[in-house]
């Protein structure tokens, strides 16, 4: 191996067959590496880097420097403090490498003019990269906030574009290209989100931001309270939020109804919506997931997650007449009906539904449940599809009964047995409400509404509350009975 050094004038350097280690150090020099896998600076000066066969590094330090790797598998490097460069990685898998300042933050933009990748900073001291034929570019931000906008590349020969944001919080946006992207946010909170190709995301330490857009990608929050979205339109993903309380948003489409289901595989939450474009998202951790339905009549159907990290299910679904059906769900549910007419179905924990606007169908389910109606006429279902058991409702606190609005209260007779609306009384107390006749009683003091099993026998036999209303009363024609409630 030959070591060669130039002098601060203007030199011309050839290098032998083997790896040779050549510095131009001053002025405008011509360096030819010839064979071998050579390692070449061009020092100070507007330097012609030519690196000839072989495996070849060559890096034209400050000045305006022009690359010419040649054959072989090369890289060509910028580090902050070099000029505007012009390379050209030739034949092989070559690769750009940019590594920017270690206190500030880089605001970087990477897109194509013609056939050639034209890589910017725009802040700081700002330089320019013109760059043909190679197919990699590997970008470290080092420190401070840095930014990586990514543009179409699709006519250059770049095929991958790596960035590690390093300290800091930083930001890579590509959401116009189909070029790979691997992006490592590391230590800050940072903005991560890809093209259309199957790239991968990592947040690293901090609150981070994923969103893989199309494509196949793999999304990996780290340690923090990381933030994992799939849009509409996005492909099928494979997310894992790491430590910290970690979210998973779901953007529904806007004018069509969704149709989405949750369910676990092992320990890992499977979500797919199966009409549309269907795709399915595989989360491996994550404490919570939001689905937002948009437009149509969106469908959420939630199974028992409990082999899953997921402890909190959210669903809003926007406009249309939407369904949550949580009957299967040991995880705690907060759904939103939105505009529509919604039924909304909660599950085993306690569930804070919401019908929003228009006449809506609720039924808490078991655990105790805090239900809205919202505006419009609403039906609160008591129904378990078996003789009553407390287990099977809880006892849930519905916060705006109005039964001038047309709310109502529904029972059916496969739980509470052959009632009429006879057996319905108002009662002043809750100690009268287990001594009464009635079989189902409402106490005008407390708002809680029992089921009486044993009529004026003491106590409540085998039944009990089962409901509170908080904010107005209920009369008898607020409730209504029906054989069977089918949902």
């Amino acid at each position: 191996m030959a070591n060669i050094e130039g002098t601060e004038n203007n030199d011309f350097l050839a290098g032998t067959k083997n790896k040779d280690n050549i510095e131009g150090l001053g002025g405008n020099d011509v360096i030819n590496g010839l064979g071998g896998n050579d390692d070449i600076q061009g020092g100070d000066g507007i330097d012609v880097l030519f690196g000839g066969n072989g495996n070849d590094f060559l890096e034209g330090n400050r000045g305006t420097d022009f690359m010419f790797a040649g054959s072989g598998n090369d890289i060509m490097e910028w580090d902050d403090g070099d000029g505007s460069d012009i390379m050209d990685g030739g034949n092989g898998y070559d690769t750009v490498n940019v590594n920017g300042s270690q206190e500030q933050g880089d605001e970087f933009t990477l897109q194509q003019s013609g056939s050639q990748a034209i890589f910017d900073r725009l802040n700081l001291v700002s330089f320019n990269l013109t760059v043909e034929n190679s197919e990699v570019f590997n970008i470290d931000g080092k420190g401070g906030d840095d930014s990586l906008v990514v543009g179409d590349l699709s006519h250059t020969a770049v095929r991958k574009v790596v960035f590690s944001g390093g300290d800091g919080n930083d930001s890579l946006d590509a959401p116009d290209t189909d070029t790979e992207i691997k992006a490592y946010g590391g230590d800050g909170n940072d903005f991560l989100a890809s093209g259309s190709n199957d790239d991968l995301l990592k947040g690293g330490r901090g609150d981070d931001f994923l969103r893989g857009r199309r494509g196949t990608d793999i999304m990996r929050g780290g340690s923090g309270n990381d933030i994992m979205v799939w849009a509409n339109g996005d492909g099928s993903d494979v997310m894992s939020g790491g430590e910290g309380v970690d979210i998973v948003a779901v953007q529904g489409a806007l004018d069509q109804g969704d149709q989405f289901t949750l369910r676990q595989q092992g320990n890992k939450a499977i979500f797919d919506r199966l009409n549309l474009v269907p795709f399915r998202l595989r989360i491996d951790t994550s404490e919570i997931i939001v689905v937002q339905g948009e437009g149509g009549n969106d469908s959420l159907e939630i199974s028992n997650l409990s082999n899953t990290d997921v402890q909190l299910v959210q669903f809003s679904g926007g406009f249309g007449s939407d369904v949550l059906d949580g009957r299967h769900a040991r995880t705690t549910i907060n759904a939103s009906g939105d505009e529509g007419r919604d039924l909304l179905l909660g599950g085993r924990a306690n569930d804070n539904l919401d019908g929003g606007d228009d006449r809506d169908i609720i039924a808490g389910g078991r655990g105790d449940d805090i239900l809205t109606g919202g505006s419009g006429g609403d039906a609160f279902v008591f129904s378990s599809g078996r003789r009553f058991k407390t287990k099977d409702f809880g006892i849930d606190v519905i916060t705006d009964f109005d039964g001038a609005e047309g709310d109502r209260i529904i029972l059916d007779q496969a739980t509470f047995g052959n009632i009429t609306a006879s057996d319905i009384a108002i009662v002043a107390n809750d100690q009268a409400a287990s001594t009464s006749s009635g079989l189902i009683t409402y106490s005008r003091k407390t708002g809680n509404l029992f089921f009486n099993e044993n009529g004026a026998a003491a106590g409540l036999g085998k039944g009990g509350q089962f409901a509170t209303l908080s904010d107005s009363g209920l009369g008898i024609s607020d409730v209504a009975i029906v054989a069977e409630f089918v949902f």
